[in-house]
């Protein structure tokens, strides 16, 4: 069922005190963020009739001391909000079911997360409920497409070059058309203490390419995922920030619907 809605989303403050989520005296000072996963918002409501929101509560910067999801019951995280940078603190024990068809009746507030601060929520949500951090379509895709043991193969037999796979996707919407493609790169990350784990790499992100282009490259036309590019990066010039922006890829990943990650990534 389309959606505008996306986890992460904010309420706007006027809908947040009609849905009786937060007082009107409060409007100001407390944020109303959806943190059920996209694919549920996107699911039926018949089939999905709740969504779950957290009641967060603008504090100032020198509060804001849990930014990157390290306790597992309050997470700080920011936006810009005209005219000015706004740190919001979100505890797990704030969290309120609401009526998915009430939800689905409004629009987001326009001031949304940055894609940063949403990787953020989803491995901080991730680490406590135990959920896939990837699309139910995009795990399944790789499956229909003869892809995924054939990327475990070659991933696992070149795993002792390799300290990390990270997934550049920053789509999560949920996908039927196989026409419509997710758009994918890739980061092979390896340990440059050892000089023979270059040209490793460098085989391991040709044989991967090859892999995606034999199963979804049909007569020209990506179908399923499009590999937009795989590369062997040293783990000296893969930075803190790219591993908090791409998604570590295990290869005990499910569906939400299967069984659940790592938690400890």
């Amino acid at each position: 069922m389309p959606t505008v809605w996306r986890q992460a989303d904010l309420l706007n403050p006027a809908d947040a005190v009609a849905l009786g989520l937060v007082s009107g005296s409060q409007r100001n000072n407390q944020r109303v963020m959806v943190i059920s996963h996209s694919c549920d918002l996107a699911r039926d409501v018949a089939d999905e009739p709740q969504v779950d929101v957290l009641i967060g509560t603008v504090v100032d910067e020198a509060s804001s001391t849990s930014r990157n999801g390290h306790s597992i019951g309050k997470l700080h995280l920011e936006m810009e909000v005209s005219p000015s940078k706004e740190w919001v603190e979100y505890l797990i024990g704030t969290r309120k079911t609401i009526d998915k068809s009430a939800l689905l009746q409004l629009e987001p507030w326009p001031y949304r997360y940055p894609f940063e601060q949403r990787r953020v929520l989803q491995r901080w949500l991730a680490q406590r409920y135990a959920r896939s951090e990837f699309p139910d379509a995009f795990i399944d895709w790789l499956r229909k497409s003869g892809v995924d043991n054939r990327f475990e193969r070659v991933g696992k037999s070149f795993s002792a070059s390799l300290v990390g796979i990270y997934f550049d996707l920053e789509d999560d919407t949920e996908r039927a058309d196989i026409t419509d493609p997710y758009a994918l790169g890739i980061q092979l990350v390896y340990d440059a203490s050892n000089a023979e784990n270059v040209p490793q790499a460098e085989s391991a992100a040709l044989r991967l390419t090859n892999v995606f282009r034999d199963r979804c490259l049909i007569a020209d036309r990506w179908q399923w995922i499009e590999l937009l590019y795989c590369d062997a990066v040293s783990d000296m010039v893969f930075s803190l920030q790219a591993a908090r922006r791409f998604r570590r890829w295990r290869f005990e990943h499910r569906s939400i619907n299967g069984e659940p990650f790592d938690p400890d990534e």
